[in-house]
């Protein structure tokens, strides 16, 4: 209420910047600034938009990065965009005057993290969804894990479910 007394005062020339990290308060706020002017919202680009944005920055760098190995490295670096940039950075000078940057080239070049842990990897399955537990589980191996661990720790917390599941219905 004091915000929207403050901006029912703000002059027409003035140009109010505001954050939010939510979307509610930002709806009441946003009703209050559009009677007085133009609200804009900027909100971050996500895991999809990011191979694109890889594409591009590689461009502008001289390279041709195919959508196959820019998504790869969202897989391998993780969705931070300025993380990303260090990545793609790094990957450029690695390819040195080589103008298409490769799957093979992420491969070898990108560094790792993420961390994904065996609740991600449980949660995805609850959830279906294949290719973020596929993902899951490749990172897991990549980082060192033994897969037979992984199986034998999926088994334990399925069986601990079924076990709940089963006490629920007493």
């Amino acid at each position: 209420a004091v915000l929207q007394s403050f901006i029912a005062r703000i002059p027409s020339s003035a140009c109010l910047v505001l954050t939010a990290s939510g979307k509610k308060p930002v709806e009441g706020l946003a009703k209050a600034i559009g009677a007085k002017g133009e609200v804009v919202q900027f909100r971050p680009p996500g895991a999809r938009e990011a191979p694109r944005w890889l594409v591009d920055r590689a461009r502008e760098r001289g390279k041709n990065l195919d959508f196959r190995a820019a998504s790869l490295l969202v897989e391998i670096a993780g969705e931070d965009f300025h993380t990303l940039s260090s990545e793609l950075e790094k990957i450029c000078t690695f390819v040195g005057e080589k103008a298409t940057v490769e799957a093979e080239d992420v491969q070898e070049a990108a560094s790792s993290q993420r961390s994904f842990t065996m609740f991600d990897l449980l949660d995805q399955i609850k959830a279906r969804q294949a290719g973020k537990a596929i993902k899951s589980l490749r990172s897991m191996i990549a980082a060192g894990a033994v897969p037979l661990v992984i199986l034998s720790t999926l088994a334990w917390q399925i069986r601990i479910i079924w076990q709940i599941r089963d006490g629920l219905r007493l």
